[in-house]
């Protein structure tokens, strides 16, 4: 079982394109941990971290052009989200990458905390404004 499965009535932003890359990166984080903690991955903890970065850059930068499209009101803040994210991102694969000790449960709480509570808040947010547009 995975560290986060995705839940329609939850996570759900009511944009279909954005729906699709979450599930996708619920299934990255849940690759991630399975990585770090040794079960049933056959990925290494480098090549997991470095396949959620691409993903996440990939992501973020579809979801700040959805939301410049429809000039959601939101977006300053929400990129400087992004931002702190990727950043911390690159300073575990840093870590990762130099043989650092990970505490391996925390990294994950802290990265399922952070999707979680972004996707639904901050990432619901622009989704009920799209939609609120749309009508």
């Amino acid at each position: 079982m995975g560290l986060i499965e995705w839940n329609e009535n939850r996570f759900s932003v009511l944009v279909d394109d954005m729906d699709e890359q979450h599930k996708q990166w619920i299934n990255l984080i849940n690759i991630l941990h399975d990585s770090l903690i040794g079960e049933g991955s056959e990925i290494t903890p480098e090549t997991a971290i470095q396949e959620m970065l691409d993903y996440t850059r990939y992501h973020f930068k579809e979801e700040e052009q959805l939301m410049r499209d429809v000039q959601y009101p939101g977006f300053t803040t929400h990129k400087a989200l992004h931002i702190g994210f990727i950043a911390d991102l690159k300073t575990l694969e840093k870590d990762i990458n130099s043989g650092h000790f990970v505490l391996r449960t925390q990294v994950m709480s802290i990265l399922k905390s952070w999707l979680e509570d972004h996707i639904t808040t901050e990432d619901k947010r622009y989704g009920e404004y799209i939609s609120k547009t749309k009508t």
